[in-house]
């Protein structure tokens, strides 16, 4: 399903681009809230990430383009901390980074503000769970770093949904979220995992985005 979904948005912006009255090529970046929302656990946070990368706006019309995007972004999530008379949990959290390629539809009700929307996908390139913790055992405080990229899936397929406004000088300033419609958990039970999370367990991607870009070429 997903090598579908890949040879169409390429089929489509092949499309776009033979009927593009005019490119604009820029980069932008920023910071990001992501969080990963879980079916059966809901003690996670957002935490803070960033995002960065490139685009291509083919203009169809005045009124409307399409922009294919490749970002490297910064993603997910913050857990509760922990405390009892023996031990202590802090800090700890899922860090993910994934290559998003989104290509959103973009209309411009006036003259530099557009409404966008669209899909996109993610390509995992490294997962880690970080955190610390203080037993009354060894009475210190530990610091772990643990690579979890076995335990997710490597693609993973969401919605993008914003608003921007574009200056004549090329200068651009977007906010979008992001909806992940796929469940990205990979865990088959083989290792100690967070919150005794098992196979049947669904995680989703959830992201806030504000970026500040510059076209370069328009």
């Amino acid at each position: 399903m997903k090598k579908i979904y890949i040879l169409f948005l390429a089929f489509a912006l092949v499309i776009a681009g033979a009927n593009a009255q005019e490119l604009r090529v820029g980069i932008k970046g920023g910071p990001s809230l992501a969080t990963e929302v879980f079916d059966d656990y809901d003690g996670n946070q957002m935490t803070l990430g960033y995002h960065f990368g490139a685009y291509v706006e083919m203009l169809l019309t005045d009124q409307f383009s399409v922009q294919p995007e490749v970002l490297f972004s910064n993603q997910g999530s913050r857990f509760e901390d922990y405390e009892d008379p023996s031990y202590e949990l802090w800090d700890d959290r899922h860090i993910t980074n994934y290559l998003n390629i989104p290509v959103v539809a973009k209309f411009y009700p006036v003259k530099g503000f557009n409404i966008h929307a669209g899909p996109q996908i993610g390509f995992l390139l490294s997962a880690k769970n970080t955190y610390s913790e203080w037993t009354l055992e060894t009475d210190q405080d530990l610091s772990y770093d643990e690579d979890i990229k076995e335990h997710f899936k490597n693609l993973d397929v969401g919605v993008v949904m914003g608003l921007g406004y574009e200056h004549e000088s090329g200068l651009s300033a977007t906010a979008r979220y992001v909806l992940g419609i796929s469940d990205i958990n990979d865990y088959q039970g083989n290792s100690e995992f967070d919150y005794d999370l098992t196979s049947t367990d669904k995680i989703r991607n959830q992201v806030l985005q504000v970026s500040l870009g510059y076209a370069f070429l328009r």
